[in-house]
C-alpha cells in the first residue's frame, strides 16, 4: 500500500530525457579544409587585385580604413568620458557618506 505524501511547495522535478548520438570528429580534416578555403580566398583576392588595380580603388580602401579608425577612436573618447563621470559620481557619494 502506498504512503500518502503531504503537499509541498518545493517539488523536485524529474530529469529530462534526451537522446544523444555521438559523431566522429576529425580535427586534421577540419584544419585541412580551413586551410584550403583560406588559400582559395586569398588566391581569388589576389586575382581580383591584379585585374582591377587602379588608384581609385586604392584611394577608396584607404578612405574606408580611415573612417573605421576614426569611428573607433570616437567611441573610445565617449567611453573614457563616461568612466570619468561615473568615477566622479562615486567619489562624491563616498565623500558625502563619510562626511
Amino acid at each position: 500500500m502506498a504512503r500518502m505524501r503531504l503537499p509541498s511547495f518545493f517539488k523536485s522535478r524529474q530529469a529530462k530525457q534526451f537522446e544523444f548520438t555521438p559523431r566522429y570528429y576529425n580535427e586534421a580534416k577540419e584544419v585541412m579544409q580551413e586551410r584550403r578555403a583560406r588559400i582559395k580566398a586569398e588566391l581569388e583576392r589576389e586575382k581580383v587585385d591584379t585585374n582591377n588595380y587602379d588608384s581609385t580603388h586604392l584611394r577608396g580602401s584607404l578612405k574606408q580604413q580611415w573612417s573605421k579608425n576614426k569611428s573607433t577612436s570616437n567611441f573610445s573618447k565617449k567611453s573614457n568620458s563616461r568612466i570619468i563621470l561615473i568615477l566622479l559620481l562615486l567619489f562624491g557619494i563616498v565623500y558625502l557618506v563619510l562626511k
